[in-house]
């Protein structure tokens, strides 16, 4: 009985690590996608097939891109905010994920 609860309590912790991880991956990812998306419209309003276009002024497509980085950077602020515990500048989330993941896994054998 002992090592049924031990299993049932690893296997949770393993689950929500690597939830946690996965969640956070598709919120970035989601960012990143709709970054691209935005760039794309700045290219397509202001890039060279654009009627805006002038090789001497790129200053509408920077300003354009330089909106969207600002944008993509905010998103994975919410993702962070969102999905990542507060455990200080320099974290390495994934790693972490990934050691906890092998803990559990060690512990697991040694049960």
């Amino acid at each position: 009985m002992k090592t049924a609860v031990h299993l049932l309590g690893i296997l949770c912790l393993t689950s929500a690590m690597s939830v946690s991880a996965a969640s956070i991956g598709n919120c970035t990812n989601d960012a990143g996608r709709a970054r691209y998306a935005q760039e794309t419209l700045c290219y397509d309003n202001y890039g060279p097939t654009s009627g805006k276009w002038s090789s001497r002024d790129t200053g509408p497509l920077d300003a354009c891109l330089e909106s969207v980085r600002g944008e993509f950077s905010a998103s994975v602020e919410v993702c962070n905010e969102m999905y990542a515990p507060k455990l200080g500048a320099g974290f390495d989330y994934k790693r972490a994920t990934d050691a906890g993941v092998i803990a559990s896994g060690i512990i697991l054998l040694l049960i």
